[in-house]
């Protein structure tokens, strides 16, 4: 390309038309591909992922955005609000429905829910919403261990 032709490419990008639709591809493109470009910028500078990690960790962290990402998890998964989720618990007594304890364990209340058909069951807390998930919701299989455990 001769010197000619860069002045005049320069030229013809910066009208005012031009520059607008330039401006508008680059966001389009910016939205659609910005896990791509974040990620090249991480490949080459390392430093920028643990700084972007750190800021995020500690930004995660505050309760109002737990609170946030919370309601939002809630909502996305099981269609319900925190104010939904609040008068499930008080409907069963404010404990777990399994165990019947007020101690919900480290996360909080988990919503038990059926696999298949996605129904809600009810409010459990974190231990026996392990443990019938490890028995993979298969009501033979806690009968079977109920009567294991009795046996012994």
């Amino acid at each position: 390309m001769t010197i000619k032709e860069k002045a005049q490419q320069k030229a013809y990008r910066q009208r005012p038309e031009v520059k607008e639709r330039i401006r508008a591809y680059g966001q389009r493109q910016e939205v659609k591909e910005r896990h791509k470009i974040r990620n090249r910028a991480y490949a080459r500078q390392p430093e920028i992922k643990a700084k972007h990690s750190a800021y995020y960790k500690a930004h995660n962290q505050r309760p109002e955005i737990k609170e946030k990402l919370k309601a939002r998890q809630l909502w996305r998964y099981y269609g319900l609000t925190p104010e939904a989720l609040m008068s499930l618990i008080s409907g069963q007594g404010n404990v777990c429905a399994i165990c019947k304890s007020t101690d919900w364990g480290p996360v909080g209340p988990n919503v038990d829910h059926d696999h298949i058909t996605g129904v809600i069951r009810g409010i459990l807390c974190g231990r026996c919403n392990t443990g019938i998930g490890l028995l993979r919701d298969n009501p033979k299989t806690l009968r079977d261990a109920a009567d294991y455990l009795e046996r012994i």
